[in-house]
């Protein structure tokens, strides 16, 4: 974490700051790139399972909030996919469903309809001659 000095015969190095690392040739300090963040002169990966980072020279990584997660760079979030939600963007259960991208939660099926498999996009109608009178119900 400590970057040479740009004078000849230094007894010392300089510390870089928080947000920064020693440039390749430790002659100066560089900004954390995005997806990245630092203290101590050293930059890290925000490779959390929630964590980004969307702006250079920080010393912390952001979190993505509910009904998104970090895009493959960890340098921003999208929305969780439909058949999903939640703080991890896992599956809807059985019962449950998912019609738009980006939610926080599974919607329960209503009434009438029923979800009977994981990682439902929409909830299914009830067949003519039957009824559902209950909510999350897989069949």
């Amino acid at each position: 974490g400590r970057v040479t000095a740009l004078a000849r015969g230094s007894t010392s190095c300089t510390a870089c700051g928080d947000g920064s690392s020693p440039n390749e040739a430790k002659t100066g300090c560089q900004s954390c790139l995005v997806g990245t963040a630092g203290t101590k002169g050293q930059c890290k990966g925000c490779t959390g399972l929630l964590q980004y980072q969307d702006q250079t020279g920080k010393s912390s990584c952001k979190e993505c909030s509910s009904g998104t997660v970090p895009n493959e760079q960890h340098t921003g979030c999208i929305k969780c996919a439909i058949g999903t939600a939640g703080s991890t963007c896992e599956d809807c259960a059985a019962g449950k469903y998912a019609d738009t991208t980006g939610l926080s939660s599974c919607k329960a099926t209503n009434p009438g309809y029923y979800s009977p498999t994981a990682g439902a996009s929409a909830q299914l109608a009830c067949q003519p001659g039957t009824f559902q009178n209950q909510q999350e119900k897989t069949s």
